[in-house]
């Protein structure tokens, strides 16, 4: 497991300094997902800098279009629950999107 943790922080790309989950993924994930943000591996290395992890920034730095919005939702819910963690998803940040 520490194994693990050493080789994900060399490869995080989060710029973070502060941040105690670097290189525990699962804990990341868990986190950013209770914030209703995306961790910042998710984002190109110019927009993870500004610290603004929202799907609504990751959505409109990379101009996806809006329409698909919903289906990439639910998509990382989908990879959320394939790592079999609790990661409640809170529908208000649903709203924040439109």
């Amino acid at each position: 497991m520490e194994r693990n943790i050493k080789e994900n922080r060399r490869n995080c790309s989060c710029t973070y300094k502060p941040f105690t989950r670097k290189g525990k993924c699962c804990e990341c994930i868990a986190y950013h997902w209770s914030m209703g943000e995306l961790p910042g591996c998710l984002f190109p290395p110019k927009i993870e800098k500004t610290y603004d992890r929202s799907i609504k920034n990751l959505l409109s730095f990379t101009k996806i279009i809006v329409k698909y919005r919903n289906t990439i939702i639910k998509l990382f819910i989908i990879l959320a629950c394939s790592f079999r963690l609790d990661l409640s998803y809170n529908k208000k940040y649903d709203k924040s999107l439109n």
